[in-house]
């Protein structure tokens, strides 16, 4: 590039007019970006705009700053789980009284059940995901999410009730296996949230929060075998042995049949 002497002592080339920048041994500053590729002996194709590298690169730059924002794990504390927690219980609430509301008459009749279950399984794994991005909790915090968690656990236990005495519904919609996957899924995501949430509460609050867990699983699998299960058939098989000498008590029948057992706790 050569500059014109005359404009030397006037500012340097960042106050040279344009006129004055030569691009080679004789053009001046051309006024187009054609003229630009031109003087530098360029070949540019005639459909050729520089928006179109400057889109291409603004939209790498906008998927690279996704990627990167997606890989970033934000991390959460105890009043993250407890908003979890509150929100959980408001969707087992709801679908509680969906379940409620539902008396057979064809299966789209419990398509608000799903609605609500999906609803409340997508809350738990929120919880899961939040609990994941949660270090190790202090005592204090740790008992907080303990005593929201035995708040939560009678209103899981009234959904579960309300699905057990829906079972001749279900069973007249032909809904049976569709009842039992969500169940299932439910129990497995509330396993997942209570796994971590024990992993990462205080030494002297995991105790208490095993048993809670414990709890909700018997919880779950009570409900299972009511709604899925041939105890009816079980019970008057073994219910016909009572009358023997050797088995006329409901106590005898649950030590040597634990299934059966927990059949008896449904009443």
């Amino acid at each position: 590039m050569e500059i014109d002497p005359s404009c030397a002592n006037q500012g340097g080339l960042s106050a040279l007019p344009l006129e004055y920048i030569n691009l080679g041994s004789s053009a001046l500053f051309p006024s187009s970006p054609t003229q630009i590729y031109s003087s530098l002996s360029l070949k540019i194709s005639p459909d050729y705009s520089p928006l179109q590298d400057f889109t291409m690169v603004a939209i790498k730059n906008i998927l690279y700053f996704v990627s990167a924002a997606a890989a970033v794990v934000i991390p959460r504390d105890a009043s993250t789980i407890e908003k979890d927690i509150s929100t959980i219980d408001s969707n087992v609430k709801s679908l509680t009284n969906a379940v409620n509301n539902y008396n057979g008459g064809g299966a789209i009749n419990a398509i608000p059940i799903a609605n609500d279950e999906s609803t409340l399984d997508k809350s738990i794994q929120q919880g899961t995901k939040d609990a994941n991005a949660t270090s190790t909790l202090s005592s204090t915090d740790s008992k907080a999410i303990s005593n929201a968690i035995q708040s939560l656990i009678p209103d899981i236990e009234a959904s579960l009730k309300a699905l057990k005495s829906k079972k001749a519904d279900f069973q007249a919609d032909n809904l049976e296996s569709t009842v039992e996957s969500d169940l299932k899924s439910l129990k497995s995501d509330t396993d997942a949230f209570a796994n971590r949430l024990i992993q990462i509460a205080s030494s002297d609050v995991k105790s208490q929060a095993n048993k809670e867990k414990t709890r909700i699983d018997n919880d779950f699998n009570v409900c299972e075998h009511f709604l899925f299960s041939f105890l009816p058939r079980r019970f008057f098989t073994v219910f016909s042995a009572w009358e023997g000498p050797k088995h006329n008590t409901r106590k005898s029948a649950k030590l040597t049949d634990p299934l059966l057992g927990r059949y008896f706790r449904l009443f």
